[in-house]
């Protein structure tokens, strides 16, 4: 910049021309910007990533330069990263460059995994212990392992059935990974287990008309800490005896005096419960009718050096076969113990060797 001095008395002082007076200056001007984040989120998949700024206002035209990611050009892992940016003015002339700009965050997100789970050890047997369902990987796109394991939406199950099964797969790398929650499994299968059958009369034979006490006893066929529960049916020749009964610790009673003169098959049924299979036993009952006196009714020589002697009694009864050599002074033996069939007729034969005479008699026992 120049410039004139011009006095004040021109008469006696000359003008100064041309005089140096420093430099005038126009300064750059400050723009104003705002950034954003254009690509976010992202899903890591473990490649770099970086993020892309935009303009969203400015005071002047410009174009974004310099971005960093969380401080570098590029982020690999999932994470939330601040963007910077410089703002960088069209005419440079007239404006300055705006350096390091906040943009924003850019979020690469935790990828999902997959996996496929399977149950290891179903089915197993009821045993009236808690049991709970392990759980393997059958398939995963990453490194991970199974938790929170759940049968039948609890950590343990006692009782037999079908329970579904979910766990979570919780990746390796929790970093980059979300953890994947209640993924089905299968189902954990606690069977039932079979039973046995015991079935014991009070008295076999018995007299008609007296009371006779059929007890079953349930039994596991592996070991189970409760007894099996629910009811037993009592039969006599197919035909039910009253009502069902109830197992009390694994056992069942039921008395009768209405058993018929004979053979009588006894059959008892568990139907099993919750826990257990049902099973079946039956005995042969005899029912011995009360003895009247027996007689004797034939004796005959077969010819073979045996004899056969036929005797008549009460249906159903139960006799003694008795011999002796002698009449004189008789020492009665017992040689055989028969059931009179129903028409109350039997026969009794024996071999003659060693016996000159020989006397037979039928008694009650």
């Amino acid at each position: 910049v120049t410039a004139d001095f011009v006095p004040t008395d021109t008469a006696n002082y000359n003008t100064l021309t041309a005089l140096p007076a420093g430099n005038f200056v126009i300064g750059k001007a400050t723009p104003t910007a705002t950034l954003l984040v254009n690509n976010s989120p992202e899903s890591y998949d473990g490649t770099p990533k970086s993020a892309t700024a935009g303009i969203t206002a400015s005071s002047v035209s410009g174009a974004v330069a310099n971005i960093l990611t969380g401080g570098a050009a590029t982020q690999t892992g999932a994470g939330s990263y601040p963007v910077t940016a410089d703002f960088v003015p069209t005419d440079t002339a007239n404006y300055n460059t705006l350096t390091a700009l906040a943009a924003g965050n850019f979020i690469i997100g935790k990828a999902t995994p997959t996996a496929t789970l399977l149950v290891n050890n179903s089915p197993v047997s009821y045993d009236g212990t808690a049991k709970s369902a392990t759980v393997g990987i059958t398939v995963s796109s990453v490194a991970g392992a199974v938790a929170n394991i759940l049968t039948g939406g609890a950590a343990t199950q006692t009782s037999a059935g079908s329970y579904a099964v979910t766990a979570d797969f919780v990746p390796t790398d929790t970093v980059n990974y979300i953890t994947l929650t209640a993924l089905p499994a299968g189902n954990f299968v606690i069977g039932k287990i079979g039973t046995a059958t015991g079935l014991a009369s009070s008295a076999n034979p018995s007299l008609i008309g007296s009371v006779v006490t059929f007890t079953a006893t349930i039994t596991p066929l592996a070991p189970a800490s409760p007894p099996p529960t629910g009811t037993v049916q009592f039969y006599t020749n197919n035909v039910p005896m009253g009502s069902p009964v109830a197992l009390i610790a694994g056992v069942a009673s039921l008395s009768t005096a209405d058993l018929p003169a004979g053979s009588s098959t006894v059959h008892v049924a568990y139907t099993g419960d919750s826990n257990f299979l049902g099973s079946l036993n039956d005995l042969t009952q005899v029912v011995n009718a009360i003895p009247g006196t027996p007689t004797t009714i034939g004796i005959e020589d077969n010819g073979d050096n045996t004899v056969t002697v036929s005797f008549s009694g009460t249906p159903f009864a139960q006799y003694i076969v008795q011999a002796t050599d002698t009449l004189a002074t008789p020492v009665w033996i017992n040689v055989s113990t028969n059931t009179a069939p129903a028409d109350g007729l039997w026969d009794f034969t024996q071999s003659k060797a060693g016996h000159t005479t020989r006397f037979y008699r039928a008694a009650t026992q």
